[in-house]
């Protein structure tokens, strides 16, 4: 595992977060709904006003931003303190027609501040000077200034909108890059029949090199078969070598088919020995582990695989042995669907979260699907991201084994957006459980 900085809280975090519970407190006190922001991107969170007889919601909405600190305010005095407004937070703020309110903290002494941006900035000559200037007297965040926001707040009736998030949010793919496969294909005149019979030959002779497809009468492999270990099912005078990069770049279907067969079964080796592949589900699986009863039972148990992705470390668990009065009911393996494809001239292996389950860690359960299908209801997003993650892990940057690999990967494809995905928004209405998650933070990797 790399040696991996620990993770830390700053100081100007728990400023911040500071400031923001200060905000809390002040809308508590109106009697009214603070609701924070899940990402942080130029609002940290809205209020709701309520009715203070009655605590009925009223339906109107304002965004709030807060800037705290622990120092002195920029050019203070007894009645007053300046605040130069970052330049993409301004141009945030003044998009969409949710007013939004600036409050501008220093929560050692307990004293908020409050404009709103809008209207403040209404003015052209403050609009290019983006400084606001806070009156102690008059600006002073209490309780108090319910009826002012009053005024302020939208109704949600009106559509409320506003500009996207301006933070930049990394999203990921499930293709992984080929980088790199053995140069040269080897071909030559083979007499058996099929791939059982050759497989079977080289066997018995203490080869097991999977890697390898016939085609008709010609065995097609990354191997060098002119070694002494292809004997049995080859002839070294028929050899031929050719380039490989012209495999994969041919523009013959049935060329390119076998060239993605020949990177499956190097995948389906390299993998090995701690990730199986079910031929007849065409999935990969992590392998179970074994513990032995004191009275000499064999019986599956569970176990967590560690990974390191986004720059942290995590573990899942990716084989679980599901018990009742000491008998092994199932056993749920972590799974891919692994498909080499083809895009725009390059190859990637496309990965697809999955589980497989079994009786006894080796044995199809006869209910695998209905098992399958019940997981799937409950599982959600992250969770299948982080899968794909610690997959990514695992093919791309662990060795498996001792031998020299075959293929080489990248990391899974990236890209940047200028826009942050509201996660409580995007969980289902109707899981309240996910939505809470999310806004505690539980949606984070399993740390190690």
């Amino acid at each position: 595992m790399p040696n991996l900085r620990p993770k830390t809280l700053s100081h100007q975090t728990i400023i911040g977060q500071k400031g923001v519970n200060l905000i809390a407190t002040v809308v508590a006190e109106m009697r009214s709904i603070w609701n924070p922001s899940t990402i942080d991107v130029g609002i940290d969170g809205t209020v709701e006003l309520c009715d203070r007889s009655t605590g009925e919601a009223l339906g109107l909405i304002l965004q709030i931003q807060s800037k705290a600190t622990d120092r002195e305010f920029p050019s203070e005095s007894e009645s007053s303190f300046d605040f130069l407004c970052d330049e993409r937070d301004l141009a945030h703020w003044l998009k969409g027609n949710v007013p939004v309110i600036l409050v501008r903290s220093r929560p050692r002494t307990n004293e908020a501040y409050w404009v709103s941006v809008k209207d403040y900035f209404s003015d052209p000559v403050k609009n290019a000077t983006r400084l606001v200037t806070f009156d102690k007297t008059k600006d002073r965040l209490t309780a108090d200034v319910y009826d002012r926001w009053l005024g302020l707040a939208a109704p949600k009736t009106l559509g409320l909108y506003s500009e996207p998030s301006v933070a930049q949010e990394e999203l990921f793919s499930n293709l992984l890059p080929v980088q790199r496969w053995p140069k040269k294909l080897y071909v030559a005149v083979t007499a058996c029949r099929d791939r059982d019979e050759a497989r079977e030959l080289l066997r018995s002779h203490g080869n097991r090199n999977i890697e390898w497809i016939i085609r008709g009468d010609r065995l097609y492999s990354f191997h060098d078969l002119r070694s002494d270990e292809w004997e049995p099912v080859t002839n070294a005078i028929t050899v031929s070598v050719q380039d490989s990069a012209e495999w994969a770049a041919s523009s013959s279907e049935v060329v390119e088919n076998d060239f993605r067969s020949l990177l499956n079964l190097c995948l389906i080796r390299q993998l090995r020995p701690n990730v199986w592949y079910q031929p007849s589900r065409d999935l990969f699986y992590f392998a179970p582990r074994w513990t032995e009863t004191p009275n000499g039972e064999r019986r599956p148990r569970s176990y967590r695989a560690s990974y390191v992705s986004m720059r942290r470390a995590g573990r899942r668990t990716v084989f679980e042995a599901f018990e009742r009065d000491g008998r092994t009911l199932s056993c749920r393996h972590m799974a891919f669907e692994g498909h080499f494809r083809r895009l725009a001239g390059e190859w990637y292996l496309a990965i697809n979260p999955t589980y497989y389950f079994t009786s006894n860690g080796e044995d199809e359960h006869p209910r695998a699907d209905e098992l399958l299908s019940g997981i799937k209801v409950f599982e959600k997003h992250r969770s299948i991201a982080y899968q794909l993650l610690l997959w990514e892990d695992r093919i791309s940057h662990e060795a498996l084994t001792d031998r020299e690999l075959l293929l080489g990967f990248g990391r899974l494809i990236r890209m940047k957006v200028d826009a942050a995905i509201d996660d409580v928004g995007w969980a289902s209405r109707d899981d309240p459980q996910e939505t809470a998650a999310i806004s505690n933070g539980q949606d984070q990797l399993d740390l190690a």
